[in-house]
């Protein structure tokens, strides 16, 4: 039985190269990784980029190419044509999609202020039904949500309640 409980009792303590795991393998402030990330595989953006700075009339061999040389080249034959929608890749791969505003407005462009006023007399007038509210606390709730309009809603003219 001793002996028993002598092997468990082995297996059981820990390894001693499990604690040498714990030290960190390089020193304090020294990268693991001193040369960064490696540079991605040239691709086809890279590609168009390059054969932007070319002339179109110049022959390319195009039974070395590889796969991204070949969609480059490809798009940009078939933007010389007049293909926009190669144009359209080209562009968006090389100076990024162009940005698009977003307005935000409420009904038939006007301002969303008027319509969120609107909304907000509608929470107060069901507010105000409830029954066993007394006076003060509808008033005090009424005027809590027109001090919070206007800190939050700094062209709220003055004076304008909900």
């Amino acid at each position: 039985m001793a002996d028993i409980a002598a092997k468990q009792q082995k297996k059981r303590n820990m390894n001693p190269n499990s604690l040498a795991n714990l030290k960190p393998r390089y020193a304090k402030g020294e990268s693991g990784n001193p040369g960064g990330k490696p540079p991605k595989a040239v691709c086809i953006t890279s590609w168009l980029k390059e054969y932007a700075d070319r002339n179109s009339t110049i022959q390319i061999d195009s039974k070395n190419l590889t796969f991204a040389q070949a969609a480059a080249l490809s798009l940009w034959r078939n933007a010389a044509k007049g293909e926009v929608n190669s144009y359209n890749v080209i562009a968006d791969r090389i100076e990024g999609k162009a940005m698009q505003a977003i307005e935000l407005s409420g009904k038939d462009g006007a301002p969303l202020i008027p319509e969120i006023n609107i909304l907000l007399n509608k929470v107060i007038q069901v507010f105000l039904q409830i029954p066993g509210i007394s006076d003060e606390q509808k008033r005090l709730f009424a005027d809590g949500i027109n001090q919070q309009l206007k800190e939050v809603v700094p062209n709220l003219i003055e004076g304008e309640k909900v």
